[in-house]
């Protein structure tokens, strides 16, 4: 097979970059999410040649419909005839690619991860019940706040009450 040429946009790009699988775009995510388009354009290329490429290289085609199901309803309006869909993995974390399908000259012009990914710098957390998680949500917004700021202030407020432990 030839190696795919990539041909993603910048918004691509830096959605990947900023908030990709730290197996594959590096550990570094809290700096990863900061960068301007000159540092996602260098990690991007890096991590397209080293890890990518070699491995969408490597992938195993799947049909349109395998693609759909595999994207989702909220993206599979992406699946289009005339592409070919190839899914692959890096480090254990998956991916769909979609190229041309121009004879030894192959183009990338989409690529989605696939599944959970690893973020060192992300803490989730499962509410025993929807209703709890709904009731949690219902008074961040009370607040005027966003859940998922209000859970952040309140780890942050509580590991500030500790010293050796305070955050900037």
């Amino acid at each position: 097979m030839t190696m795919p040429k990539e041909m993603l946009n910048q918004k691509s790009k830096a959605y990947l970059v900023h908030g990709g699988d730290a197996r594959v775009f590096g550990e570094d995510a809290d700096l990863r999410r900061k960068f301007d388009d000159a540092k996602v354009n260098e990690r991007f290329k890096q991590v397209w040649e080293e890890t990518i490429a070699p491995g969408l290289d490597g992938g195993q085609t799947v049909t349109a419909d395998e693609a759909k199901e595999l994207l989702g309803d909220r993206r599979a309006e992406f699946v289009k005839p005339g592409f070919e869909y190839r899914q692959f993995s890096v480090d254990t974390a998956a991916f769909l690619a979609r190229l041309s399908v121009v004879p030894n000259s192959p183009t990338c012009d989409q690529l989605w991860p696939l599944g959970a990914h690893r973020d060192p710098t992300r803490l989730c957390v499962h509410f025993e019940r929807v209703e709890d998680l709904a009731n949690f949500s219902s008074l961040a917004r009370s607040l005027k706040t966003e859940p998922k700021k209000l859970l952040l202030e309140l780890a942050v407020d509580f590991m500030n009450k500790f010293p050796s432990h305070k955050l900037p």
